[in-house]
């Protein structure tokens, strides 16, 4: 067994003490994505991280870290949010999904998973995190005079020496510890000019990242939060120190680890049970392959040889040191190993023998670098890159140390597993420790490391929520409340679903709508085209009974249910004010207008339950015993308050104009339900500038919109969300396009979010006018759903909605993609193509969602089916046993 000091003493905050006394600052860099970015795109990304490599100072170490999401604990966190009502239904929706991503990946398409059936292959989920860890130079106190500086030297000295041998503890003095702080600043300002978001490393992640690395291939470790390191103060020759303790940085390292092989570490846990009791020793093994040559004539961007480990299926770390050579140092070296080889050369050719192709070209190498170092001035970078392999198994090891190595020689680079070094490769891992293998070190200039694209990423979605598909071979979730709820994100919580009919958007927004009301999230559907009045009779009885569904016919039994009145009282004033105004079309001020008004807020002051009928009859009173009978009134005047009252007494008893009038009889719309559904068909909406025809329509359209925004803005510590299908009805009215952006820019605040679903992106081009560019829906998305556009066209609109450059490859990408295939454009912007199994993953939702007439027709023939005690004839589902 190999047993070693740990190669760090101590740290605090985000700074970390190595056994030779030099202090990292470490900190966590934000990912970024670079697929389906256009070369510039890319370029720009890189020339950030050049820019970080040319201006480095010293060492920098670079690890990019797998965070693996259990999936048992993920869906039992999961389950734990499931309202106490909807038990049963939400536990079974995440138990099939559960079973579903327990299965392997390349499972067999169209095949239906048993819920019970239980699966022994282990599915990896995974996603990655980048950390910089920045050594800082060596400090002393400053001390004013030449006296104390000697004395401190001194002191520092003896300190060194106590280390050195053992006698005493590690200590740090409190004002090396303020100039490091100091230090620590200026590279976190540094970092965050670079990269933005970046974060300084917590106590709790360098803790993590320690444990972890011996944990690999077993499992994740136990959690830990809030630990610390403790420092016991005390004095050195009058100067205030701290003692760090030694054991609080062995506590987080344990277990054993055995390098005996040579070419891979055992590592052996003690890993707890559920039960008590129930724990048993595990073992995981590791190995460590280093780039021992990386090619430096590779394009960039197109080499991103860090970018490529996220191709695999599995997880990996990956450790980069990079210690900086300044030119002039960098280029004493070049011209001393040019001397050096043009002597080999000499010495060939005195002895009459031809000089060797490798020799040529290392001569040919070293001349251009010369000459680029003596032109361009840059410095060259020390750098050595390792790769940690594990797994559960030797025999998994050996394939993925396969994968790997293919990986990286396919492209020529060579990949070498240094033997007796592995547990020193292990180590160098730890973040903060030194650099202890120097065997591999290679000189890369700035271009080559940034063009490495360390920092991008495949990964997307949230690390919680639901589960919403399948991007390679990674699973994504979703979590719908994060953007508002982010502090660091505050972001609308609005969402698009975009694409023609038959590609899944529907479905999508439903599947998700489904999940969301189980979790205690509240939900209305505005359903123009009666999709989803099958689901109180199709849906377990568990959950059906928490839907109501509303429908807006032109029968008598509807009268008034969207009566602002009656639905809002005082709140709703100004809806009916708008909604009278255009069905009786008189613009603002005018005489009629005047009249509307003051129906309706005397109303509302004198009536207990108002309602729109109301209103008229107190109109109809204004006209006989005022507009009528006053000799002041002109005789126009007269005619035109007639013709108004009369249209808006005759939509009050006819159509769907009879769902805006309550006479006080009906009920209005009750959106205290966990899913309400508000169904109207046959919805008349005029285009843009078009005055005849469609009023009603947009009448109808304003009462909605209110009800919508009523049900937003009501003050609730719940998740609220309104879901608009057919988005594209409310575009072709000023009414309806104001509805959607309030909904959209107040939903943060509001604490809901509006789903959107339309047909083409261009219809989320909402302008007023041609002065404006229309994009403020847009602009104020958070995540976006892409289905298969129907045209060349519509995808290039679609790249916009995506934040993606129209090229070609992008446009055909988009063109390629299949039924209950999209791309999602997630919170942080990230785009990547996604699939969601629904079928495989859960039939019975499936048919339930299934909006194609024919299924549809046949669900509803089962149903009646079962009405009248008849055995319905069931498709056949296929199981896999």
């Amino acid at each position: 067994m190999t047993v070693k000091e740990a190669p760090i003493t101590y740290f605090e905050d985000n700074l970390i003490f190595d056994v030779n006394g030099d202090v990292r600052a470490g900190f966590k860099v934000p990912d970024d994505h670079i697929d389906y970015r256009s070369e510039d795109e890319q370029i720009q990304i890189s020339d950030e991280w050049e820019d970080f490599y040319w201006n480095l100072k010293d060492e920098a170490h670079l690890l990019m870290v797998p965070r693996n999401l259990e999936l048992t604990d993920h869906f039992d966190k999961l389950k734990g949010q499931v309202v106490e009502d909807l038990k049963s239904f939400g536990q079974e929706q995440l138990d099939r999904t559960l079973n579903y991503l327990k299965q392997p990946r390349d499972g067999q398409e169209g095949k239906y998973f048993h819920p019970d059936h239980q699966v022994k292959e282990k599915r990896e989920t995974f996603t990655y995190d980048f950390y910089v860890l920045m050594k800082l130079k060596k400090t002393s106190a400053h001390l004013e005079n030449f006296r104390d500086r000697l004395k401190f030297r001194f002191k520092d000295l003896k300190r060194q020496i106590d280390n050195l041998s053992g006698v005493s503890l590690p200590e740090i003095f409190e004002e090396e510890l303020h100039n490091y702080r100091v230090q620590e600043n200026m590279a976190y300002q540094r970092l965050r000019d670079l990269f933005g978001n970046c974060k300084r490393m917590s106590p709790d992640e360098i803790a993590y990242l320690i444990k972890q690395a011996f944990w690999r291939g077993i499992a994740d470790p136990p959690q830990l939060m809030g630990y610390r390191i403790q420092a016991v103060p005390d004095e050195r020759d009058g100067e205030p120190i701290r003692r760090p303790k030694k054991s609080d940085i062995l506590r987080l390292t344990g277990g054993m680890q055995d390098d005996q092989h040579g070419r891979r570490l055992r590592v052996k846990q003690y890993v707890s049970g559920k039960k008590k009791g129930k724990g048993a020793y595990k073992v995981g093994y590791q190995c460590f392959l280093v780039l021992s040559h990386i090619p430096d004539d590779r394009p960039v961007p197109g080499t991103n040889w860090v970018n490529w480990l996220q191709s695999l299926p599995f997880p990996v770390a990956l450790s980069k040191r990079v210690v900086p050579v300044h030119y002039r140092k960098a280029l004493s070296r070049v011209r001393n190993k040019k001397k050096e080889l043009g002597d080999q050369e000499s010495h060939i050719h005195s002895a009459g023998g031809s000089v060797p192709r490798y020799l040529q070209d290392a001569i040919d190498g070293t001349e251009e670098l010369e000459g680029d170092l003596v032109q361009d001035r840059f410095p060259l970078l020390e750098t050595s890159v390792t790769i940690c392999v594990y797994a559960d198994t030797p025999e998994e090891l050996e394939r993925r140390i396969s994968e790997v190595t293919d990986l990286y020689e396919d492209h020529v680079f060579q990949v070498d597993i240094p033997h007796g070094q592995q547990f020193q490769l292990f180590q160098e891992f730890l973040p903060g420790s030194p650099i202890l293998v120097k065997d591999y070190m290679q000189s890369l200039d700035p271009t080559m490391l940034a063009g490495s694209f360390f920092g991008s990423t495949r990964s997307l979605g949230d690390r919680d929520g639901i589960f919403m598909g399948e991007s390679d071979h990674l699973d994504v979730f979703c979590d719908f409340t994060r953007g508002p709820r982010d502090e660091e994100l505050s972001q609308s919580p609005a969402v698009c679903f975009v694409g023609p009919p038959g590609q899944g958007k529907s479905m999508a927004a439903d599947y998700i709508v489904a999940n969301l009301v189980y979790l205690d999230i509240q939900v209305v559907v505005i359903d123009p085209k009666n999709d989803r009045g099958h689901w109180p009779d199709i849906f377990p009885e568990e959950f059906s009974r928490h839907i109501r569904v509303v429908t807006l016919t032109a029968n008598k039994e509807d009268r008034g249910k969207l009566d602002p009145l009656t639905s809002s009282g005082k709140d709703g004033a100004n809806t009916a004010k708008k909604i009278l105004q255009t069905l009786a079309n008189v613009p603002d001020g005018s005489y009629v207008a005047t009249a509307i008004s003051e129906a309706v807020e005397d109303t509302l002051e004198d009536e207990t339950a108002p309602n729109m009928i109301q209103v008229l009859k107190r109109l109809r009173t204004h006209y006989e015993q005022q507009v009528k009978t006053d000799a002041d009134t002109t005789q126009e005047t007269r005619e035109d308050f007639k013709q108004k009252l009369y249209t808006l007494e005759h939509h009050s008893q006819r159509g769907q104009g009879q769902l805006l009038f309550s006479d006080g009889s009906g009920e209005s719309i009750n959106l205290s339900n966990r899913l309400t559904i508000l169904q109207i068909q046959d919805l008349d909406l005029p285009e843009e500038g078009q005055s005849e025809g469609g009023r009603l329509g947009v009448a109808l359209m304003v009462a909605l919109s209110d009800f919508a925004r009523a049900f937003a803005n009501q003050p609730s510590k719940k998740f609220k969300v309104v879901l608009y299908d057919e988005a594209w009805r409310m575009r072709k009215t000023r009414e309806g396009r104001n509805a959607l952006k309030e909904l959209i820019l107040t939903g943060r605040s509001k604490n809901s979010a509006l789903f959107i679903v339309s047909q083409n992106a261009v219809h989320l081009k909402m302008a007023d006018s041609q002065q404006e560019d229309g994009d403020e829906i847009q602009n104020n998305l958070g995540m976006r759903f892409i289905f298969r556009p129907g045209t060349g066209k519509e995808a290039e609109r679609a790249c916009d909605l995506l934040n993606i450059e129209p090229t070609d490859e992008n446009i055909r990408s988009l063109q390629k993609l299949r039924a209950g295939e999209f791309f999602l454009y997630d919170w942080e912007g990230r785009v990547n193509k996604v699939s969601l199994p629904l079928k495989k993953m859960n039939p019975e939702l499936f048919r339930i969602l299934d909006t194609r007439p024919n299924q549809r027709e046949a669900l509803l023939r089962e149903l009646e089916q079962k009405k009248q005690g008849k055995e319905p004839e069931m498709p056949e589902v296929e199981v896999v046993s």
